[in-house]
């Protein structure tokens, strides 16, 4: 397995492999996850996205919103598995199937991992922001970050706009 990689040749080779599938399973209900599903059905492809938590966005969203977002992902076709767990990737040479942790079976001839992202926060790090345990740059609602004028959003920032925990002072 390779992370996706911002390299034109990779990515067209990715595509291709999308495009000669049927059946995707995306596993992760994150961000990347989810926006790989929508994209992937767009191209008319059966999608399943399988995520371990009870909900996808769980992270950034309420269950409120996350209800109303998996509804519009079941509304356009894609089949979800919350609370689920991928046990085993099945094929001899290729991917075949995927099992479950309730025993079911899900065809699948393309497995697309989107398990998080570990943020490029190397200049924020050197630049003195304030970083989370995971590496991630500290921002408040207002996607301020810890140091005076200096703003974060993206992977690289936390995703706390929606519930502000942490407010700096304006400068």
């Amino acid at each position: 397995m390779l992370p996706i990689t911002k390299n034109q040749i990779y990515l067209n080779s990715v595509l291709d492999k999308v495009n000669a599938s049927k059946n995707v399973a995306v596993i992760g209900g994150g961000f990347i996850g989810v926006e790989f599903a929508e994209q992937i059905r767009l191209l008319g492809k059966n999608v399943s996205l399988i995520e371990l938590s009870d909900a996808c966005l769980w992270q950034a969203f309420d269950k409120q919103y996350t209800d109303e977002i998996e509804n519009l992902m079941k509304e356009n076709g894609i089949r979800l598995y919350t609370n689920r767990k991928v046990t085993k990737i099945n094929g001899d040479k290729k991917v075949e199937s995927l099992t479950l942790d309730n025993g079911e079976t899900l065809e699948a001839d393309l497995v697309i991992l989107a398990l998080g992202v570990m943020p490029n926060s190397a200049l924020a790090k050197e630049a003195g922001l304030e970083l989370n345990a995971k590496g991630a740059i500290v921002v408040d609602q207002y996607t301020r970050t810890s140091v005076p004028n200096i703003f974060a959003v993206g992977d690289c920032a936390e995703k706390n706009a929606f519930s502000p925990e942490k407010m700096y002072p304006y400068y």
